[in-house]
């Protein structure tokens, strides 16, 4: 019997949603979350005219919203999502073997 509340896991829920206006564009984002064993997973979405870009920000919530918030107030567009995450996660990896390095070296 399927419950009417529930979505299918192969949907994702949105969670958080923002529209920026910037030099006459209007960039619409979002961060949704799609439901999955043993972990969910969270992605960040730029839409611009018709153009459409989405990345993977983890299983981390607090970390995928601390990137959606980073993705929203840089004015990211969707040819540039890729790259900037991509730095982000550079950026973040570097931080943990920096204090992984401290605390145990």
């Amino acid at each position: 019997m399927k419950n009417h509340g529930e979505t299918p896991a192969s949907e994702a829920m949105v969670l958080a949603q923002d529209i920026v206006r910037f030099g006459g564009m209007q960039l619409f984002y979002s961060l949704a979350v799609k439901k999955s064993v043993p972990n969910n997973h969270f992605v960040i979405s730029v839409f611009l005219d018709g153009e459409t870009a989405s990345v993977n920000a983890g299983d981390d919530l607090d970390l995928a919203l601390e990137h959606y918030r980073r993705v929203v107030s840089g004015i990211v567009t969707p040819c540039t999502l890729e790259d900037v995450m991509s730095d982000f996660e550079y950026s973040c990896t570097k931080l943990r073997k920096k204090l992984y390095k401290r605390a145990f070296l």
